[in-house]
């Protein structure tokens, strides 16, 4: 049984609101689940609040890791009403704004400098 469980710190606007979009991913695999959730999620405010209805077991896992590579907050797994696997994320930066973890080259948002490496498959 899934549990409410937080793994990024919260802001009060991210656990006083609830969902102010759904998106019902069915039984899509997570690969085509992040692509769905991705263009919807770029128009809504700071703050708000995601849901992704997914039936996929390992969401859970992938969506915990797209939300730190993105820099959205992973807010926890439930179940509804109808069994189903509900995932909840708080949008943490606008589609204008640049992604707090690349807001530069070699730099991170605690001040450290970093160093971008490209794999193979990257241009």
């Amino acid at each position: 049984m899934l549990g409410r469980r937080q793994t990024a710190p919260v802001g009060e606007a991210d656990t006083v609101r609830g969902p102010s979009l759904v998106i019902d991913g069915g039984d899509r695999a997570c690969g085509e689940l992040l692509l769905i959730l991705a263009l919807p999620l770029r128009g809504q405010p700071v703050g708000a609040v995601v849901r992704l209805i997914a039936t996929d077991p390992v969401a859970a896992i992938d969506l915990q890791y797209w939300c730190h590579l993105t820099g959205h907050g992973y807010l926890g797994a439930d179940r509804g009403a109808d069994g189903r696997s509900h995932y909840d994320i708080a949008v943490r930066h606008s589609a204008s704004a640049q992604h707090p973890h690349t807001d530069g080259p070699g730099s991170a948002p605690n001040g450290s400098t970093t160093k971008t490496v490209k794999g193979p498959h990257l241009p």
